[in-house]
């Protein structure tokens, strides 16, 4: 992972890949259950240093553009295939990873790690494993809960203890896409976002939803790819815009426009579009 940031310290928030419910429920949501052949998690807590070797390949590798600096904030092994990034208001960086990569299906591969640099020198220097969950593929912080989508899922990670850990799992929707057991998580559901409205909004790939259910049990079906919407208890959910293959990286800005990049194999390559959703739209 690392930070890139201009002379003048704006943080540009760029990350690199480097090969609840409803009042009064407690609903538990799915943990990850280790594969026959998954190699194990991270130990629950440790600490993370950036060595001259990760340093070297990156800033060989990656070449900021004129006016920025590039700081290596963490790397393998625990911020390792790195689907997602988010950071809360005070630094803390959560990281979702995804060892499984687009297609493999094994489970017990994925997890959300909580790193945080204690000294302030831009780089992260421990960490908690804060949660263990298959398939992670987007997180959005909002200053109590972290929200995940990982396919069929999305879930709210709240750690009511301070410890780093979260020890309270709520299940927001069932059935967005599909789980390992049909496929690896590719054209799924990708990344989640807070709009300033207060609605979840999830980006959706070409698999749909056959049937989807909120925490309420409000149900949506859609055929191929768009985006949906949901209350941060789980409920109201409903689709948002639809007609997509497989959108993903939603931004969101203060008056709800949103916009993502999607990809397609339709020619002239496979990431060529960019989307401004509105809502109700079919593209």
């Amino acid at each position: 992972i690392i930070d890139i940031m201009s002379t003048s310290r704006l943080l540009a928030g760029l990350s690199f890949l480097l090969l609840a419910t409803l009042a009064g429920s407690a609903e538990q949501g799915p943990a990850a259950q280790p594969g026959a052949g998954a190699p194990p998690l991270p130990a629950p807590r440790g600490v993370l240093t950036v060595g001259a070797d990760l340093l070297s390949t990156v800033k060989t590798a990656v070449k900021p553009p004129a006016g920025f600096d590039m700081t290596v904030f963490a790397g393998p092994p625990v911020a390792n295939y790195p689907a997602c990034v988010t950071a809360t208001n005070d630094g803390v960086v959560f990281v979702c990873v995804d060892r499984n990569g687009s297609l493999q299906t094994d489970q017990g591969m994925g997890y959300v790690a909580r790193l945080v640099d204690r000294d302030g020198n831009g780089q992260a220097d421990e960490y908690t494993v804060f949660a263990a969950l298959d398939s992670p593929r987007g997180s959005v912080w909002d200053g109590e809960a972290l929200y995940v989508s990982h396919p069929p899922f999305v879930t709210a990670l709240r750690d009511t203890n301070g410890d780093g850990i979260a020890d309270d799992r709520r299940t927001l929707v069932r059935g967005l896409g599909f789980g390992l057991d049909f496929r690896g998580a590719d054209h799924t559901t990708n990344q989640i976002e807070l709009g300033i409205d207060g609605w979840l909004y999830v980006a959706v790939g070409d698999y749909g939803a056959v049937k989807a259910v909120g925490a309420d049990g409000q149900e949506i079906q859609m055929r191929g790819g768009g985006n949906v919407r949901v209350r941060t208890d789980g409920s109201d959910l409903e689709i948002y815009s639809r007609g997509t293959r497989n959108d993903y990286d939603l931004a969101i800005d203060p008056y709800v426009n949103q916009f993502a990049r999607g990809n397609t194999n339709d020619g002239g390559g496979f990431d060529i579009r960019l989307y401004h959703f509105v809502a109700g739209a079919t593209y």
